[in-house]
């Protein structure tokens, strides 16, 4: 009885705090998704959305051509075509359609690192995947960016499989090389800078498989690593053989898009941007403090890790996949675009690897505790447990700033008021003969407008007297002078109001006849 005494409240405290560590996690995991999802009930699109909505809009037929003739591969339109035939067209369920990798992404990074790692790392993987700049921009963007960053993040994990079974030099997995294969065939068909962001995992794989080779100190193990690499090769096959319709595909956009596709000029400055672009919070200051807090991190991980040996270490190699893949992808871009003589990149092809890059720096506080645990003098030293303590602390303050600032940014532009307003006065006012016209620069306001009112065409001066209805008149900042053409035309002009959506104004104006 006195055994039975002592066992039971043990064993009852112990199921206690696992149930409390799953409790948090779930907790950590189910805040991250509600943050993504509390931002896509508004109607607020800019034009690289409202294109990408105008698309989905269309019939199947329509659909098909409309991807064909633009640059990218067919994934989101077709996939976001299924979705809104399901759950309707609108605004909401097009960002929510975004926002489900996002979810995926932060429940299978968690997952991966409860599994491998424990519990810290996957919490971390959460608030990162939510907190760090860009990713909540781009996580309900009506885009496919978020579907690329899910398929690259996911190749990124199935890596981790294949390298720790290098390192120990035994046999890789079929069903990992079959998952990569599988999730950079759907980073291909998602986005082009996708698929070479997990090419450059490939990239990383095959170096490591080879450093197998060149270390394996007996030959079952030496054979176990050619094995590897023909399995490895094997997979490449199959997984450019997947791709291969989609390469095809890219081919013809590409040739038909050469003559007018670029982008904006790539110098000096840009690369500058771009090689802090993951950490840039929009305020200087803030930003400061988040390199400063990850570069803490960084260093103390790496000269710790040297120190323990990190060649031996397939997790010391995944703490540091993302940065690799990262800026291996930017300098492609640069590359190409330079040996091309025009534009082909621009940051925000760089979002696809941002979800690995997060992912992986999540381990590096929990592979450095583990340092610090594992050798006996540090494990002993007050002043190293002090230094991680104020580190920890330090880091999960500026961590909630960060969080705080990007969420606030992105609440504040997707619930811009003003889009409700424009939207009501026109749903009021438009009549169904009737036309409007607009100057301005590479069509924004004009591509938006086929989203939120796709029957109200367009004209210009010389077209006008063919509309039976009202005539609206958009004047946008800088094109002032078209509207004083109204005259010549035998047009007078009366103002109604200032128009607000997004990123975009323009001062609304009635035309009647004089």
């Amino acid at each position: 009885m006195r055994f039975h005494h002592n066992i039971y409240p043990h064993c009852f405290s112990r199921d206690m705090k696992r149930n409390r560590i799953k409790f948090v996690t779930i907790l950590f995991l189910g805040l991250s998704c509600a943050l993504y999802f509390s931002l896509i009930f508004n109607n607020n699109l800019w034009v690289d959305e409202a294109f990408s909505a105008s698309i989905i809009r269309e019939d199947w037929h329509t659909l098909i051509q409309r991807t064909v003739d633009d640059t990218l591969p067919p994934f989101y339109n077709v996939a976001a075509k299924l979705f809104v035939s399901i759950f309707g067209f609108n605004a909401p369920v097009l960002k929510a359609f975004s926002v489900i990798p996002m979810a995926l992404t932060i429940a299978f990074s968690a997952s991966f690192f409860k599994k491998n790692f424990g519990t810290m790392p996957a919490i971390i993987s959460a608030v990162l995947l939510v907190g760090s700049p860009w990713l909540l921009h781009y996580g309900i963007e009506i885009r496919m960016y978020s579907w690329g960053l899910f398929f690259v993040t996911m190749a990124g994990l199935s890596a981790f499989s294949i390298d720790k079974s290098l390192s120990e030099a035994r046999l890789v997995e079929k069903r990992d090389l079959l998952l990569i294969s599988l999730w950079t065939a759907a980073a291909g068909y998602t986005h082009h800078f996708a698929l070479v962001s997990a090419g450059f995992i490939w990239l990383v794989l095959f170096l490591s498989n080879l450093s197998s080779i060149k270390s394996a100190k007996t030959p079952e193990n030496k054979l176990a690593s050619w094995k590897n690499l023909k399995r490895f090769l094997i997979s490449a096959a199959f997984a450019f053989i997947l791709y291969l319709p989609c390469f095809a595909l890219a081919i013809y956009q590409i040739k038909n898009a050469s003559s007018y596709f670029s982008l904006s000029p790539l110098s000096l400055s840009t690369l500058k941007s771009d090689l802090v672009y993951p950490f840039v919070t929009g305020y200087t200051p803030l930003s400061l403090l988040f390199l400063v807090s990850l570069a803490a991190w960084v260093v103390l991980h790496f000269t710790l890790g040297i120190r323990k040996g990190k060649a031996s270490l397939s997790s010391f190699r995944f703490c540091y996949l993302g940065f690799a893949v990262y800026y291996m992808t930017l300098f492609f871009g640069y590359a190409v675009s330079f040996a091309l003589g025009k534009s082909y990149f621009t940051a925000r092809y760089l979002v696809p690897s941002l979800g690995l890059l997060w992912v992986s720096i999540s381990l590096i506080p929990a592979e450095l505790l583990s340092y610090v645990r594992d050798s006996e003098i540090l494990n002993k030293s007050r002043e190293s447990h002090s230094i991680i303590g104020c580190l920890c602390a330090w880091s999960a303050a500026v961590g909630l700033a960060v969080t705080l600032s990007s969420y606030m940014k992105e609440f504040k532009g997707e619930y811009f008021p003003r889009v409700d307003q424009m939207t009501e006065w026109f749903d009021e006012n438009l009549g169904p003969n009737d036309g409007y016209l607009i100057y301005e620069d590479l069509y924004q306001i004009e591509l938006c407008f086929r989203y939120y009112y796709p029957d109200l065409k367009k004209y210009d001066w010389d077209s006008i007297d063919q509309i039976k209805g009202n005539i609206w008149y958009f004047e946008v900042p800088g094109y002032e002078d078209y509207l004083e053409l109204c005259e010549e035309h035998g047009y007078g002009k009366i103002f109604i109001d200032d128009m607000n959506f997004d990123r975009y104004n323009f001062r609304l104006y009635k035309l009647e006849k004089l």
